[in-house]
């Protein structure tokens, strides 16, 4: 009987042993999951920090790129304004000249008019008859219409042509204080912008084009570090969210730990108190 006691004792103690060492190595294996837990959040702990800066950065980034082409766009405006203030000046200056020849037509053609009307006049006298201009009743030498004198409608014809066209130099006056307003608008605004973006000067569609690949490789720089950064941040959060079941599972397991090894001491006393 205490034979097989003993051998009963023995083999409670091994089992107890091997449980023992069972809670033992998932402590240890947790102990040192835990560890590797730690150093992984001191080496990222910040990458969600990163990731905002990141975005921050990315987010100033966009805006510039959108700026640079912006401006691109305000540069072409502003020189096609400038195209535009041009044609109206040479429409204007062709419109002036045009009516300066027709004033100079109509002040040629009214004076030979003038000078034609005692013609005219001559071609109704009669001998006998007193002269509506002297009274002289004789008319020896009679004025004659000059060769080419304008009529009273070729004159009011010309005189329309020149009115019509005084118009026509208005108009082109209008169009271009209208077009060198919008070039002095678009000008100004394209100076404010390019102060905005810190740019002096006005850049060429070379230096605006290096320019614009500088913010989009820094851009594509900026989404690389948040794709890198975003699957550590998502461990870093899941990390943090399992310590509190590791934190219950090692309280479990130091309770039983220190239950398993109470048991192991005390089938130890017994095998050895049968065996004694």
């Amino acid at each position: 009987e205490a034979r097989r006691q003993l051998d009963k004792a023995i083999v409670a103690h091994g089992a107890a042993s091997k449980d023992l060492e069972r809670l033992r190595a998932e402590k240890d294996s947790l102990d040192a999951r835990v560890m590797d837990y730690r150093m992984f959040l001191t080496e990222n702990e910040d990458s969600g920090a990163r990731i905002e800066r990141a975005k921050s950065r990315l987010s100033e980034a966009e805006a510039r790129s959108k700026a640079l082409k912006d401006i691109a766009g305000r540069i072409d405006r502003a020189r096609e304004s400038e195209r535009a203030v041009s044609k109206a000046e040479t429409d204007y200056a062709a419109a002036v000249a045009r009516a300066n020849d027709l004033e100079h037509s109509y002040t040629d053609a009214h004076t030979r008019f003038l000078m034609s009307q005692a013609g005219v006049l001559a071609l109704q006298l009669s001998e006998g008859v007193p002269c509506p201009v002297c009274g002289s009743v004789h008319h020896p030498s009679p004025a004659i219409v000059p060769e080419g004198a304008p009529t009273q409608d070729e004159l009011d014809e010309l005189q329309g042509s020149l009115e019509a066209q005084r118009t026509r130099v208005s108009d082109a006056g209008n169009r271009l204080t209208e077009a060198r307003t919008m070039a002095g608008s678009e000008r100004v605004d394209l100076r404010e912008r390019l102060g905005e973006l810190g740019i002096s000067g006005e850049p060429d569609r070379e230096s605006l084009g290096k320019m614009s690949s500088e913010v989009s490789e820094i851009i594509r720089g900026l989404k690389e570090e948040i794709g890198t950064l975003t699957p550590l941040r998502d461990r870093v959060e899941s990390i943090r969210r399992e310590f509190p079941s590791i934190d219950a599972r090692e309280a479990e397991l130091s309770s039983a730990i220190e239950d398993a090894s109470e048991r192991v001491r005390g089938l130890s006393d017994s095998v050895s108190s049968l065996r004694g």
